[in-house]
């Protein structure tokens, strides 16, 4: 009888001890063939959705670099044509001079041009000529003041080298005065004469 109760035991044990080990078999199942593979899964969309993250930010960053650098490149090239409107066209020389003159017209100056080509051939570095340009005028000092600020306010680069001014009663410099504007106004002491030596740029 005891024999008896002690089998029963003993098949209630290691139905127990089955059922554990079946349960646990089968979850150890369930997590390599389930679990693990979904942890792997969802790593990899974890690394898609964080390469694709960089990817849009570097797209972003190259769109406002590439906004930039188009802004840039636009003031670049209102800079350069900025540049290339302050050189005079060598096929008007004529529109210059005659600008020269409307600006002295305008301020009752009389005025000599006196604007030297040097021949050189354009040179291959920079692409233009500079030739000297020397203008002698005559006028009230407050004409003349106005006459040069218009000059230094074209769009030509003129560039300035020296300024003279040269009192009519100064015969030691009257010399360098030519003769057209000292004898079209000899009776006239209140004006004074200048002479500007400049240097112009052409293309």
């Amino acid at each position: 009888m005891i024999s008896n109760n002690n089998s029963k035991k003993i098949d209630i044990k290691q139905k127990i001890i089955l059922l554990i080990s079946g349960t646990i078999l089968w979850i150890v199942g369930i997590t390599i063939l389930i679990i693990i593979p979904q942890i792997h899964s969802i790593n990899d969309l974890g690394e898609r959705i964080k390469s694709h993250k960089i990817y849009l930010e570097e797209q972003y960053e190259n769109k406002i670099n590439e906004q930039k650098n188009k802004k840039k490149l636009e003031i670049i090239e209102k800079e350069i044509k900025k540049i290339d409107q302050m050189f005079i066209s060598q096929n008007r020389e004529l529109e210059f001079i005659t600008t020269l003159e409307e600006i002295a017209s305008r301020h009752n100056i009389k005025q000599k041009i006196s604007l030297e080509d040097n021949n050189q051939k354009e040179e291959n570095n920079k692409g233009y000529k500079e030739n000297r340009l020397q203008l002698t005028s005559q006028g009230t000092f407050s004409d003349l003041l106005n006459y040069l600020m218009d000059i230094e306010s074209l769009n030509y680069y003129i560039n300035i080298k020296s300024i003279e001014f040269i009192s009519k009663n100064d015969d030691s410099k009257n010399k360098y005065v030519p003769n057209m504007i000292q004898q079209e106004d000899a009776n006239n002491d209140n004006q004074i004469m200048c002479k500007i030596v400049a240097n112009t740029y052409w293309k």
